[in-house]
């Protein structure tokens, strides 16, 4: 079990990172789709496994590796809060 501090910590630290994977996927958004497929898949999986590995080293560093359901929530609501402030931005 770990402390309300650090959960606490974990929570903000979720959050704020699905601020920055919606930030980045938006900045990178056309590298995902080039034309030529193989580097298309090459970019997307070393993109998305570098996010991934970026992630779990943070936690590991703030708690140890203690993953609960409620801080993939927060990436989760970040992500989506971004991710939507950014597409009302683009369509305007």
């Amino acid at each position: 079990m770990i402390s309300l501090r650090l959960q606490i910590i974990s929570i903000l630290f979720s959050f704020v990172y699905g601020i920055v994977v919606a930030f980045l996927i938006n900045l990178f958004y056309k590298y995902l789709f080039l034309k030529r497929k193989i580097i298309r898949i090459l970019f997307s999986f070393l993109f998305i496994i570098f996010l991934g590995l970026l992630y779990f080293i943070c936690l590991r560093n703030i708690n140890n590796f203690y993953i609960h359901i409620y801080f993939l929530l927060a990436f989760l609501l970040g992500f989506a809060v971004t991710f939507s402030l950014f597409k009302r931005k683009i369509r305007k």
